[in-house]
This record gives structure tokens, sequence and C-alpha cells, in this order.
């Protein structure tokens, strides 16, 4: 990994930064160019920024790099974002996003009722219809 010493990157401007507030994703050199773009890829895929956000620090990444103009890293942003919102559909789409939906509780009558109470209820039901 590229050493960034603290005072280096107390030092470093804003605009060398994916998140300038927070000073996050350094970009000063080409190595840390390559490393916020993986780094970018990581953050959004654990869910601490947005695609969108991964996207920017992405295209801005890319263009420190010199990889195409500005016009194909907007186009880049766009397939990204574009992508992620398909790989987000699948999941919610996933057996185990249909898993965790049933453990959460679906709405019957207005009321939140989970796979547990729907099975007790059946078994209730299937017990009382044999009498």
């Amino acid at each position: 990994m590229a050493k960034l010493s603290k005072a280096a990157r107390d030092k470093m401007p804003a605009s060398e930064f994916g998140l300038p507030k927070s000073k996050g994703f350094p970009m000063g050199d080409k190595k840390h160019a390559r490393l916020a773009i993986s780094g970018a890829t990581r953050s959004e895929r654990a869910g601490n920024i947005s695609p969108a956000t991964e996207s920017r620090i992405k295209a801005e990444a890319r263009a420190k790099l010199g990889k195409g103009d500005s016009k194909s890293s907007e186009r880049a942003a766009m397939v990204e974002n574009e992508r992620h919102e398909t790989r987000s559909q699948e999941r919610a789409e996933s057996p185990a996003a249909q898993a965790k939906e049933r453990r959460m509780g679906v709405e019957m009558d207005g009321e939140r009722v989970t796979e547990h109470h729907l099975s007790a209820t059946s078994r209730h039901k299937s017990l009382s219809a044999s009498k």
C-alpha cells in the first residue's frame, strides 16, 4: 500500500481527495488514484458510501490517471450507476432477500404478521379442522 504520512495528508488540498470534507480517498499521485478506485468499490459494497458517490470518486480518479476524457468518465459513471441499480434489483429478488422479507413479516388485514405467526396459525387451523 502506498505510504502517505499524516503531515503530507494534512498539506494536501481538498481537491486532491475523493471525499474532500472528510479527506477520504486521497488521489495525490497515480498509485493513490488507483487505490481510490478499488477503495470506492469496497466501500460501496460494504454500504459505507452510495453508488453515486462511488461513481463520482471513480470518475475523478480515472481523470487523474488520464484514462479517458471527462465525457467518457461521465459515461462510465452512468454505466456504473446502471450496474449498481441492476445489482440492487437482483439482490432484492434473490432467495436470501425474499427469506429476509418473510422473517421481517408481511402485512395482513392491517397487522404485521411474521412467518412464525403464519405457520402457527396454519397449524392451529389444521388441528381445529381435524377435530
